[in-house]
């Protein structure tokens, strides 16, 4: 299904709300504040949410579209929660593809704080945090080239990567999870952009070839609305039906003879 529509329309509505998804600390909310519903606590915000933002600053300030944020305050407010425990894999990568659309300054630090966290086992990532990883990766080394063995680690991301292309042209979750049925397919659209990052920059076949049988996957479950489920079977290429489990309790009704 196309759906046509100018995305100049969702760049004004993304940048319209983002304003309010941000917090004191110069965060962002994990989540959207829900219309019409009251004292939902705390705002709980994630590193993640606020590299996604400053990603997408990045691009905005590159083809000069007008936003209300200070981006510079922002990349010296992910930098500095990088250092904390919370940071993993993914938030580095997603720095450093930001990074990657400025001056590269911080690519070595955080070169460095990847190889620190990730410590060369990427193969236990969630598909998630390892798609972000190889994005940001491939992107720094077309700017930075082999500064801090950038591109040994970007080798090893994208072998750990291609390793969980299924049959079925979708990729499975964490290394020691590839009998999961369901997977979130928002991953799965992480993948195919580091895939296509990964052509880019080195026109590699293997690459290409995975990438185009992704979106063939992708395509074949998309909905006749333009929506795709929430949760795919990598394994099978099917969507996920989910269902609520029969408690013990539940079991045990179900078996007792009636009386009538």
């Amino acid at each position: 299904m196309v759906i046509n529509a100018d995305p100049r329309v969702f760049e004004q509505i993304a940048l319209s709300r983002l304003p309010e998804l941000q917090v004191a600390n110069g965060l962002f909310r994990a989540t959207a504040k829900l219309d019409g519903v009251e004292d939902q606590g705390p705002p709980p915000t994630a590193l993640s949410a606020a590299c996604i933002v400053l990603v997408g600053l990045r691009r905005a300030d590159e083809v000069g579209l007008d936003q209300p944020f200070a981006t510079g305050a922002l990349r010296t407010t992910v930098l500095g929660a990088l250092s904390g425990p919370e940071a993993h894999a993914g938030d580095i990568g997603l720095a450093l593809w930001a990074e990657s659309r400025d001056d590269g300054g911080a690519i070595g630090e955080l070169t460095a704080s990847l190889q620190r966290v990730a410590a060369r086992k990427f193969d236990t990532l969630p598909l998630e945090q390892l798609a972000w990883a190889v994005t940001g990766l491939t992107e720094a080394s077309v700017l930075a080239g082999d500064a801090g063995q950038l591109v040994s680690l970007r080798e090893e991301a994208t072998a750990a990567l291609v390793s969980r292309a299924e049959d079925s042209g979708l990729f499975a979750e964490e290394g020691k999870r590839r009998n999961a049925h369901a997977a979130p397919v928002g991953n799965q659209f992480h993948v195919l952009n580091s895939l296509c990052q990964t052509m880019r920059a080195d026109s590699g076949t293997e690459t290409a070839g995975l990438a185009q049988s992704l979106a063939t996957a992708l395509l074949e479950l998309q909905r006749p609305d333009g929506s795709w489920p929430g949760l795919v079977d990598p394994h099978r290429g099917e969507a996920c039906l989910l269902y609520t489990s029969p408690s013990p309790r539940d079991r045990t009704r179900s078996r007792m003879p009636s009386s009538a």
